[in-house]
């Protein structure tokens, strides 16, 4: 069973392993190629600790299996998401990212590059609409 838990302290080391094994994945999605744990959770502390962030941990039953975060704007609300290797293309970040539109207030937005079909096919089964899109990127809104 999916669900999320706010991210704190105690999720860091889960985090920092996942994003370590992940790490090829994540460079293609535009992450900077960590090098090493210590690496990760010095840059992921100081992200963490800014006001506009919010973080969850995606969880299948009580495996780290992702995360999902919400950035903050005076006018809507941003949403990123990724999932461990070994848990994509089971519908749980359609889940995760339905479970976290339901939890917000503003507008929810989202973007993905054109690479990334699995992303693309997240958003929209999870309810946004394309409203922008270039040479390198598509945005969605979520449909309300």
């Amino acid at each position: 069973m999916i669900h999320l838990q706010l991210f704190n302290q105690d999720h860091l080391q889960e985090f920092c392993d996942s994003v370590i094994i992940n790490r090829g994945h994540l460079s293609e999605l535009g992450w900077i190629e960590y090098g090493n744990q210590i690496v990760v959770k010095s840059v992921f502390t100081d992200i963490i600790d800014s006001p506009e962030y919010i973080f969850y941990v995606i969880r299948d039953d009580d495996k780290f299996v992702g995360m999902i975060e919400t950035k903050d704007s005076e006018d809507s609300v941003k949403l990123g998401y990724w999932i461990d290797k070994d848990h994509r293309n089971k519908g749980i970040a359609t889940q995760a990212v339905k479970m976290l539109t339901g939890l917000v207030s503003k507008p929810v937005i989202a973007d993905t590059t054109l690479t990334n079909p699995a992303s693309i096919r997240v958003l929209e089964k999870a309810g946004f609409v394309k409203y922008r899109e270039d040479k390198v990127a598509i945005w969605y809104r979520f449909a309300t």
